[in-house]
């Protein structure tokens, strides 16, 4: 193979991120019907209270209460098939359009990596099919839902029977209602995604197998949501035969992925940080969390940091009793240095040595406050320079202004500076 893009492993990842996206967009058309079917039982409820509340409880006769809980069952049982249906449609079209996504672009990002032409076999309905319809621990994803939502109906049925017994207020029956079906919502995400890495696993693996790659990189998420057993295999390699290699999903809501390797010396370069969205060079979790975890310390640490200290460094409040040193850097009018510094404490700044840079600017921190080093709006004079300064500020150019200059040995070019931080000061 040619030289593989340095990018390779972000691409592939993002296939997956873009999977992942394509998801959470179609389900929200299972969210919406789930929330029609969650009013249309309070409707039901509502409706009840109103022929048949006495004192905020519901009250019946023996014969009206059996001819309910039949009627009401029945209506159950169509919301509940009616659910389950749209969903099982609606997962298996979702799973089916990315297993072929996920295969044809892995195909089309290592065959542009090639210096010949790339033979793969291309996709029929079959194989499709049987990579989505695949067992998890015995069961189909389309057995799961059907049993999340006979578990739901079985759940709305106890709680109606308990208000038709008078137990209930529809305030608690409204609030259990809601609740029951944010669960079920919950469940159909969960159930999703899982499905969703486990048919993007098998088709990294279905091309890799059809093309003749022999080793896969496991891959986990860069944020603080990753398990430790997926963050503990993040860059590892297996060969791809390899039977006691690791099986994704390894747990509901996993969003591992594989990286094939296009050829035997491969190593990944850069990679996502999926807590700041940023390209990273590339680093195992382990290493990325240890430096997240030093960073966290790190700004629990300056959180109560002070500004630089006014008379020493800002332009417009240094005075005569302002103590020069043999570095002095002023921090001039146009500088917002309040909000270097809430930037800082929010983690947006790069590190070097013991210094923080943010908006172009360079600081130090010494005695729990910050100080400027360099960088733009910053202006770094000497102890000469310093003392030229206060003379100017307590008695502006005047005519033994240039003599107090000469005293303190400054060249012209020093001189310069020092008047022009002074115009400044003085606009």
């Amino acid at each position: 193979m040619s030289k593989v893009n340095p990018k390779y492993r972000r691409i592939i990842e993002n296939i997956n991120a873009e999977g992942e996206k394509y998801t959470n967009e179609e389900m929200k058309e299972v969210y919406k019907q789930q929330a029609k079917a969650k009013d249309e039982v309070q409707k039901l409820i509502g409706a009840l209270f109103i022929k048949f509340a006495v004192d905020g409880f519901l009250k019946f006769t023996q014969a009206q209460k059996d001819k309910l809980v039949h009627e009401i069952g029945e209506k159950l049982r169509n919301i509940g098939k009616n659910l389950g249906s749209d969903e099982i449609d609606k997962i298996t079209s979702i799973l089916e359009d990315v297993y072929i996504d996920t295969y044809y672009k892995n195909a089309y990002v290592i065959d542009i990596g090639t210096e010949k032409d790339l033979k793969f076999d291309l996709l029929d309905e079959e194989i499709v099919k049987r990579a989505v319809n695949k067992e998890i621990d015995g069961m189909l994803f389309s057995d799961r839902i059907w049993q999340n939502k006979a578990a739901l109906i079985d759940k709305l049925k106890q709680s109606i029977s308990e208000c038709m017994d008078g137990k209930t207020t529809i305030d608690k029956i409204g609030r259990d209602i809601s609740r029951m079906f944010n669960v079920g919502a919950y469940e159909s995400y969960r159930l999703a995604v899982t499905e969703l890495t486990r048919v993007q696993a098998k088709a990294q693996e279905d091309i890799a197998k059809n093309i003749g790659i022999k080793k896969q990189m496991w891959s986990a998420t860069l944020d603080t949501h990753t398990c430790k057993r997926c963050a503990s295999l993040d860059g590892k390699v297996f060969d791809i035969d390899d039977p006691n290699k690791p099986q994704m999903p390894l747990h509901p809501l996993d969003r591992c992925c594989w990286i094939n390797a296009p050829d035997e010396d491969w190593k990944p370069d850069k990679r996502i940080d999926n807590l700041t969205k940023e390209e990273i060079d590339w680093k195992d979790y382990k290493e990325w969390y240890e430096e997240k975890v030093a960073k966290i310390k790190e700004l629990e640490k300056i959180k109560e940091y002070k500004e630089p200290l006014p008379k020493r460094h800002y332009i417009n409040s240094i005075t005569i009793k302002s103590i020069a040193k043999d570095k002095n850097t002023i921090i001039m009018p146009n500088v917002d240095v309040k909000k270097d510094i809430e930037d800082i404490k929010k983690g947006l700044y790069n590190k070097t040595n013991d210094t923080y840079v943010v908006n172009g600017r360079m600081y130090g921190c010494h005695d729990s406050r910050f100080y400027p080093i360099k960088g733009d709006g910053f202006v770094t004079i000497d102890r000469a320079q310093f003392k030229a300064l206060q003379y100017l500020i307590k008695n502006g150019n005047d005519n033994k202004a240039m003599t107090v200059f000469k005293n303190l040995e400054l060249s012209k070019e020093k001189i310069d500076e020092v008047l022009k931080i002074w115009e400044v000061r003085n606009k």
